[in-house]
């Protein structure tokens, strides 16, 4: 019963808790020539945003 309860108070969708977003960006032609830097300078400024506790977003460092 508690189940269905919670199910109808949040239009059939379960409660997931509280959601938290991490984003990296990278820019052509600011961290690279291909797509590969750009990935990658895109996961590191990823990791930036994580290990600076998260729910944020991180842009990389120009390599020019």
């Amino acid at each position: 019963r508690a189940v269905e309860k919670e199910l109808n108070e949040n239009n059939g969708s379960p409660n997931l808790g509280a959601m938290t977003n991490s984003i990296g960006i990278s820019s052509f032609p600011e961290n690279g020539a291909s797509s590969s830097d750009i990935i990658n300078a895109a996961r590191a400024a990823l990791s930036q945003a994580e290990a600076e506790g998260g729910n944020k977003i991180c842009s990389s460092a120009s390599k020019n």
